[in-house]
């Protein structure tokens, strides 16, 4: 077919009229109307329309059931030279008046159908009544009107979408936008007039175009999908064969619950929705092409597609003709391969941008020059992505998706992806779920395979092995089919709201016996929220994390009267072995700061002093992955017994900790580390050793820093004077910070700022500090918790940075989220007389050991401790 240039939407209908007027345009079960049909009836709609005063940007909101005479309206309204904003026949009346007055549309068309279920809280609007106004148009010319000052540049439809608001924003397209779009669609996809095409998505949802309109524009025919055909469920296959349907556009989830294929499809067409490669190479067949699409409303309908195959990973691919794609940095600058960043779309088809919101439409869409030399309008669409290798495309995520648990940044669609790649589960979707406040879960709702058999540790394992252990889902609940939106998307908000998640068991020989396990299960599953337990089951394997540590530690001791350091989950994780611990009391009450966290191993031990959160626990993961053969011990803060009063200075902590080693460890010889705080009394530590004759193999520090120790001794107009010059600097460099960063980061670096500014002057930072267990008050701590935190910071302001002759190794943060002075070294240089070596760590301060960090971070640490070790 002769490809059409710059054509209004409507008159690629007609051109299909003129060639093709005897094929059948659209077919409803058995009502067919050909092409010339289609057309006439369509030419008397537009006239009755100009007659009610339609022209140029005038629009009229469709609500009409799935049928035939949809697209007839549709089509109309067009050749009226008006606009349609096509709305789902499941919408409330109150969005319909709020649309219709958003819009200021001049007709609703909608049917008896419709009417009978909105008609109490429906306003009162011009109506175009399917049942009751049709045959009025049997009167009127079936010629194609003539529409005057018509232009590219007018209104075509509106599709509207969620706003961040709660109220829905109408997203403006123009013809020119569509027709870039057809043109681009016609060059990627071989489809001619002898397909059949099933419409199958709601028209509210702008796939619907694609639909529509692609199948139109080269005379192919149009079968209306209604939810009797949609909703067929495990029919569907066999009802779309018999329908003979070669031309298939859907979201993945519609395909992900049919197991039997479809051998009329020729074009099968994945958009709307994540593809998992499964499920596409489970649909790759000989003789049809199978496309993986992407692309927002705002764009219309795709702006990128890829052909896919049945071995390789599925991507977004390229852009389609007429559309240019880009991903850039938050400087709006082009990344490079592999390199994530944010998918900016530009081209004819970017959007008029949205109805009535100026400011929204300027903040989405930007007009730059520095791509091309002159200036181009794009759309920032707020989706992550990256260049492979070969140059296409690979979708990462939602920006404003992202949700952060505990510190962790989790895109739950890469959950989501790897999960899909189970062979019993058909279909899942993951969500996070706030069960408590600060305490959010994640959950996954999975719909398993026919006769599939899997249980949820199953599952669990088999994404451990994918997926960084914070990235499980807590619970896994199975469900039979997943509610559905209008749209055929899975309907999140209708997902079962309360979950409790139960650990699979065969028997329940490793459940509870002895009394105090049954205690011990009873607080562990109200802390995990999980039903069941298994006694030999690992706390920190079960969703268990820091800040739920501490509530669990403190709610056995209110409920069975033991207290318990935090530090027993590194050896007695599981429910069997901390009752053991505490009906051995003797063991409880003799515990010390010295904490076994991998004891056995051939190497030379590493002595890890905790941070200002006092908890031991954030060095769980970066342990696991050092060398098997390298055995780490901790040392925790004097007084968490809440017997032992705390140590009052930097020196007597230091001290008392080398005592702790010296009982298990007379070599002479010690490698140590600290974190934050726990630098400066490693340092310490590290000082004494060698002013009494042993050595220092190794002195790691973890993010310290050296020029913000104590500097009371100053005489205090100096002291007044140098606080006031780093307050200075520490405005000026948060400003300049926060201007760098993005819209969502800017939010997130201002509430930390403000909540630490709140901390500060009302003195309550001795909750635990985020790096250590908690994230606010989830939960009434005990006063000597309190108090020994008071004690070490206050230890930390009064010590004075002494001279040390040795080498130190510092572990630097690359994102600073905070000003230093001394943004190279930390100021250690002015005291380390044996040399910095410096090893840079990504992540934030309190995010160096969070995941995919702390391999990166265990990696280079292994390294340096092997370096010193043979030297």
């Amino acid at each position: 077919m002769e490809k059409l240039e710059h054509q209004f939407l409507d008159h690629y209908f007609e051109k299909s009229a003129a060639i093709y007027p005897d094929v059948i345009a659209i077919e409803h079960g058995v009502k067919e109307y050909t092409y010339a049909e289609t057309n006439a009836m369509a030419n008397r709609f537009a006239h009755y329309l100009i007659e009610k005063g339609m022209g140029p940007e005038e629009k009229v909101v469709i609500l009409l059931p799935r049928c035939a005479e949809v697209y007839i309206l549709m089509l109309g309204v067009l050749k009226s030279g008006g606009a349609y904003i096509p709305l789902d026949p499941e919408i409330p009346a109150e969005r319909v008046n709020f649309i219709m007055e958003d819009s200021e549309a001049k007709i609703l068309i909608t049917s008896n159908e419709i009417l009978e279920k909105l008609a109490p809280v429906l306003k009162l609007h011009p109506l175009f009544n399917l049942d009751k106004h049709l045959e009025d148009l049997k009167s009127l010319p079936d010629t194609r009107p003539l529409v005057m000052n018509r232009t590219l540049n007018d209104l075509c439809y509106i599709i509207y979408t969620s706003g961040t608001t709660g109220k829905p924003k109408g997203v403006m397209l123009e013809h020119r936008n569509v027709d870039n779009y057809i043109r681009g669609a016609q060059i990627i996809y071989p489809i001619d007039s002898t397909y059949r095409a099933l419409q199958g998505f709601s028209i509210s949802f702008d796939a619907s175009v694609e639909e529509i309109w692609v199948t139109f524009s080269v005379g192919a025919t149009l079968v209306v999908g209604t939810y009797d055909i949609m909703r067929s469920g495990d029919q569907f296959a066999a009802r779309v064969n018999q329908l003979n349907i070669s031309f298939l556009s859907c979201i993945p989830t519609l395909l992900s619950m049919v197991d039997e294929d479809i051998p009329s499809l020729k074009i099968l067409i994945f958009g709307g929705e994540v593809c998992c490669s499964e499920l596409a190479h489970r649909w790759c067949k000989p003789g049809r092409l199978v496309y993986n699409t992407y692309g927002p409303t705002e764009a219309t309908v795709i702006a990128t597609y890829a052909v896919l195959d049945c071995q390789n990973a599925v991507k977004i691919g390229k852009a389609l003709p007429g559309y240019e794609v880009l991903i850039i940095n938050d400087q709006l600058e082009p990344v490079g391969e592999n390199e994530e960043g944010e998918i900016l779309i530009g081209g004819e088809s970017i959007a008029r941008g949205y109805l009535h919101q100026v400011e929204l439409t300027a903040q989405k869409f930007l007009t730059i020059d520095h791509f091309k030399g002159i200036p181009e309008r794009y759309y920032r669409t707020g989706d992550m992505a990256r260049y492979s290798p070969e140059g296409e495309i690979s979708f990462i995520g939602r920006m404003d998706s992202q949700v952060k648990i505990r510190g962790y940044r989790i895109e739950l669609c890469e959950i989501e992806s790897a999960l899909s790649e189970h062979p019993a589960v058909r279909d899942n979707v993951v969500i996070v779920m706030e069960d408590m406040p600060g305490n959010k879960r994640i959950i996954a709702y999975v719909v398993k395979r026919d006769n599939a058999i899997t249980d949820l540790s199953d599952l669990r394992q088999f994404l451990s092995a994918k997926i960084p252990v914070y990235m499980v889902p807590s619970a896994f609940v199975y469900l039979d089919e997943f509610p559905l939106t209008p749209n055929g998307k899975i309907d999140r908000k209708a997902l079962p709201s309360h979950v409790e998640t139960e650990v699979d068991s065969t028997n329940l020989k490793n459940g509870p016996q002895t009394e105090t396990e049954i205690s011990l299960s009873a607080i562990w599953s109200e802390i995990l929220q999980i039903r069941i337990i298994g006694i030999d089951e690992n706390f920190f394997e079960m969703g268990g994390h820091s800040i739920l540590a501490v509530m669990l530690i403190v709610k056995i001791e209110k409920e069975i009267g033991v207290r318990l350091p935090l530090a027993i989950l590194f050896e007695h994780g599981n429910i069997r072995d901390m009752a053991k611990m505490i009906d051995n009391q003797t063991k409880i009450n003799n515990w010390g700061s010295l904490v076994p966290i991998k004891s056995k191993g051939s190497k030379p031990p590493l002595y890890l002093v905790h941070g200002a959160g006092l908890n031991l626990l954030l060095y769980n993961t970066l342990v696991s992955y050092l060398d098997p053969e390298q055995p780490v011990f901790g040392l925790q803060a004097k007084g968490l017994d809440g017997i032992d009063e705390p140590l009052g200075t930097i020196e007597e902590i230091a001290a008392y900790y080398l005592e702790e080693i010296y009982k298990v460890d007379q070599s002479g010889t010690y490698a140590l580390a600290g974190f934050s705080m726990g630098g400066h009394i490693a340092y310490e530590m590290a000082r004494q050793l060698v002013s009494s004759n042993h050595r220092v193999s190794f002195l790691g520090v973890f993010d310290t820093i050296a020029d913000d120790v104590s500097d009371d001794y100053l005489p205090i107009f100096i002291r007044i004077a140098r606080r006031i010059n780093r307050l200075h600097h520490q405005i000026i460099w948060n400003t300049k910070t926060f201007f760098k960063k993005t819209s969502h980061e800017k939010d997130e670096f201002f509430a930390y700022k403000i909540k630490s500014i709140k901390q500060r002057i009302t003195k309550d930072d001795y909750t635990l500090h985020p790096e250590g267990v908690s994230e606010g008050k989830q939960s009434e701590l005990p006063k000597y918790l309190h108090k020994v935190h008071k004690a070490n910071d206050d230890a930390l302001n009064r010590y004075i940075l002494p001279e040390y002759s040795g080498k130190i190794h510092l572990f630097r943060a690359l994102d600073q989220t905070f000003y230093i002075k001394d943004p190279i070294d930390y100021g250690w240089s002015e005291c380390v007389k044996g040399g910095v070596s410096i090893l840079n760590i990504p992540g934030s301060h309190s995010r160096i050991f969070a995941p995919p960090n702390d391999k990166l971070f265990a990696e280079t640490l292994q390294k340096c401790l092997d370096e010193m070790n043979m030297n």
